[in-house]
């Protein structure tokens, strides 16, 4: 199986192009992410193009899988202080 690791920066990225894209904004929603070795946790292909869907444009033909409740953002913890 591949495995692509996005930051919370790329899904914020991508998030951010899709509200774009909603105001009419010319955009791909698209990010190209490349295998580093460097990393602390390396994808498996050489190199991989994450493109974000609205929903609505998504889920024409079926509806969305379930969900947890909890990862749906309602009741999102805030980070402990490392203070």
């Amino acid at each position: 199986m591949e495995v692509i690791y996005l930051s919370e920066r790329n899904l914020q990225t991508l998030l951010n192009k899709l509200q774009r894209y909603k105001c009419g904004e010319n955009t791909e929603c698209a990010i190209i992410k490349y295998k580093n070795i460097r990393d602390p946790v390396v994808q498996s292909m050489d190199a991989v193009m994450v493109i974000a869907v609205l929903d609505e444009e998504y889920y024409i033909n079926r509806n969305p899988g379930k969900v947890l409740d909890i990862d749906l953002g309602n009741n999102v913890m805030k980070p402990l202080d490392k203070n």
